[in-house]
């Protein structure tokens, strides 16, 4: 996905595409942690409620980011066990199937309206949250609530 992503925006913009290039991103994801203030924010959910991850990632790419993430995920589920990248809701009914839940009985955080909140907003989950860093425009009629720093999520349920 690296590879071809790369390619077709060099290609838009009309750049020479270097493979090595698109190998050297896919070689760096591993290495790449969280925001500074993730690990203790996980870790303080997690006291409380089952963290699950959805991801965009492959497999073989996502359990070293994991491991830095220092909390304890109840299931990571990737898009290539959902056979699907977000936004499609397929990923999305997937994760319901293997945790065996409805949207109602979901907490979904996310960084992203477009790839996730939307989606989520579609499907019916009514509570979400928008970890705004400024990377994407807001989307007020999500519904979601909006903090800046993960670390503002744990206050918010009590924690």
């Amino acid at each position: 996905m690296i590879h071809d992503s790369l390619r077709k925006t060099m290609e838009r913009f009309n750049l020479p595409y270097r493979r090595s290039d698109s190998q050297a991103i896919a070689d760096a994801i591993p290495t790449w942690g969280p925001y500074p203030e993730v690990p203790e924010a996980l870790q303080a959910l997690a006291s409380r409620y089952p963290l699950v991850l959805l991801t965009n990632s492959d497999n073989n790419a996502v359990m070293s980011n994991v491991e830095k993430l220092e909390a304890p995920m109840h299931r990571v589920l990737t898009a290539e066990d959902a056979q699907a990248y977000k936004p499609r809701f397929q990923a999305f009914e997937y994760m319901f199937k293997q945790l065996d839940c409805r949207p109602d009985d979901v907490l979904h955080v996310s960084g992203s309206p477009r790839y996730d909140l939307m989606v989520a907003n579609d499907l019916g989950i009514k509570h979400t949250v928008f970890v705004n860093r400024g990377y994407e425009r807001e989307t007020d009629s999500y519904g979601y609530t909006k903090i800046d720093l993960l670390s503002e999520l744990p206050p918010l349920l009590g924690i």
